[in-house]
């Protein structure tokens, strides 16, 4: 290890070299050789030849080994006398490498740092060993790069390769951000543009980008689209939980997988509230979720016209047979054929379930099915009230494709819950208060008259609900001759009813 340090160059000598990749050619002498290792992935760590030369002029040369790269001239950054500890900067066209080394046992060990130009979210790090060598035949910086000239368009650029990697810079030497990766035949295989949100991978074929890096300027992932599906991967190419579609109406919709489910949400990745499952048969299908209502479909995203509702702590489901005949089923998915209240609420359910399924086959049928993002949420207030200093109550409506689902807070302390599901001039409403069940039915559109039907715990209720101008005047007879009468005026976003 003495005999090394006596061969050392000043360190004023190499630091007055320019690092500038165009400096002439200098005669060397090998010094130290050995291996390097990338552990920038732990899990696939890559180990290349190191040799460092180191001329008697001053001249410092570093040749990087395949299948590595970061060949090019270096300088003596820092050397410890005491501790022998000493910091080589290298440059290539590509990359700047920085190499703390120490003395080891009979050889040299140490670390070393890299950062790209092309890719400065990439960095890399690894470890090397190093033994004093004997002199070796000269070598030159133009053994270890080769450089040109070459026009695009009307301007000039300098032209570096390393290997099979060639590299297009301005005159003064900086990067232009473009690179290529050459085959056998010393052909472009794959160009690749360099941005500072990340880089495209191209074929110099078609001009088609096959991959992208993407970055925020610290971490990124890769992204691979084949036939419109997009595959995300991490930066050692090592697939990550998410992929992407692009759908008809030119909207991307990202899928998440979780173990053996998938996840959907929007180009925002707002949850769509749509993932994949399994039937007990171990066949996929897909639910797609809208307020309390859940619509299977197979793999291919056709209904399978079942559908789910939870209501009160308690599920149902429901189909519909060829005859188009309900049939509705509770948790245990026992069908429900009892009079009971709680089965003619779930029937209420089921019918507007089926027809809703109804619907959706019918528009499968006019057209291949592709799922459209649900529009966002809009929440309507409505304010009913009866007279100062009585009670009052505030309704939260908000529509998501054919079902409304509204929430009503009572000042008494009273929540109410109601789903309305819309098909053609029929509404069907089932509703929960927290008191208990509250009330289910139907409600007929005819024109600007709504007809309402309705089965309460305490009996049916009747009535109608005329819309004229911007009032809506309503008139209901209840199980024991009661009346309920009162109106409705809308102003803005706001409804403002009062019954009596």
């Amino acid at each position: 290890m003495k005999t090394l340090l006596c061969l050392r160059v000043p360190a004023v000598v190499i630091l007055a070299m320019s690092s500038s990749l165009l400096v002439a050619d200098q005669p060397t002498q090998l010094l130290f050789s050995g291996t390097v290792t990338n552990t920038t992935d732990p899990d696939r760590p890559v180990t290349g030849g190191l040799e460092i030369f180191l001329g008697a002029d001053g001249g410092c040369l570093v040749r990087v080994g395949p299948p590595l790269y970061g060949s090019g001239i270096c300088r003596l950054a820092s050397f410890d006398q005491q501790t022998e500890q000493m910091v080589l900067v290298s440059e290539s066209p590509l990359l700047r490498i920085t190499w703390n080394t120490r003395p080891g046992d009979k050889k040299i060990v140490g670390e070393y740092e890299v950062t790209s130009v092309a890719q400065p979210s990439l960095p890399e790090h690894g470890t090397l060993e190093l033994l004093n060598s004997s002199p070796g035949p000269p070598i030159l910086l133009k053994d270890l790069l080769a450089v040109d000239k070459t026009k695009v368009g009307e301007a000039e650029y300098l032209t570096f390769r390393e290997r099979d990697i060639v590299s297009f810079h301005r005159l003064d030497g900086s990067y232009a951000g473009v690179r290529a990766i050459l085959d056998k035949a010393d052909q472009p295989s794959l160009v690749i543009q360099d941005f500072k949100e990340g880089s495209k991978y191209l074929d110099p074929k078609t001009n088609a980008v096959v991959l992208e890096w993407v970055t925020d300027g610290q971490g990124g992932y890769f992204a691979q689209t084949k036939e419109q599906v997009t595959s995300y991967y991490d930066r050692f190419f090592k697939p990550l939980p998410w992929s992407s579609v692009m759908m008809a109406d030119s909207k991307r919709v990202f899928l998440r997988a979780t173990g053996d489910e998938v996840e959907l949400f929007d180009d925002q990745l707002k949850p769509l509230n749509i993932r994949s499952s399994k039937t007990p048969s171990g066949r996929m299908c897909w639910l797609k979720r809208e307020g309390e209502v859940t619509s299977l479909f197979d793999q291919n995203f056709k209904p399978l016209n079942w559908y789910v509702v939870e209501r009160g702590g308690q599920t149902f489901y429901a189909t519909f047979d060829k005859k188009h005949k309900v049939h509705a089923y509770d948790a245990q998915m026992r069908e429900l054929r009892k009079p009971g209240f709680w089965s003619k609420l779930a029937y209420g359910m089921a019918v507007g379930l089926a027809a809703y399924g109804q619907a959706l086959q019918q528009q499968s049928a006019a057209r291949s099915y592709q799922y459209v993002p649900p529009a966002p949420q809009v929440y309507a207030p409505a304010y009913s009230t009866v007279g100062p200093g009585t009670n009052y109550s505030t309704t939260y409506q908000n529509r998501v494709g054919n079902i409304t689902f509204s929430n009503t807070y009572s000042s008494t302390g009273t929540t109410t819950s109601m789903t309305t599901q819309h098909l053609g001039g029929m509404d069907f409403v089932n509703a929960q208060s927290s008191n208990g069940s509250w009330l289910m039915g139907s409600i007929q559109n005819i024109g600007t008259t709504h007809f309402g039907n309705f089965q309460t715990p305490a009996g049916s209720w009747m009535g109608s609900s005329q819309s004229v101008g911007g009032f809506m005047f309503h008139n209901f007879t209840g199980p024991q001759g009661q009346n309920l009468s009162g109106t409705s005026i809308r102003i803005g976003d706001f409804v403002f009813t009062q019954l009596q």
